[in-house]
């Protein structure tokens, strides 16, 4: 996940989004990620954000 994020900056996008299940929060936490909503569709997922480096900024506690 972390390559293709990478990549995908390098391509030139300024976002990268994923959907994950809640028990992964501190894996996606810890690696850059931003939860942005959590209970999302009939598998209660979070939705990710993550941007370039510097331009990181908290979006849920």
């Amino acid at each position: 996940m972390e390559a293709a994020g990478e990549r995908l900056f390098e391509l030139g996008k300024t976002e990268v989004f994923l959907c994950a299940r809640p028990t992964l929060r501190n894996y996606y936490g810890h690696r850059g990620w931003h939860r942005m909503e959590e209970g999302v569709g009939p598998d209660m997922l979070d939705v990710w954000k993550r941007e370039p480096a510097g331009e990181r900024r908290p979006i849920l506690p």
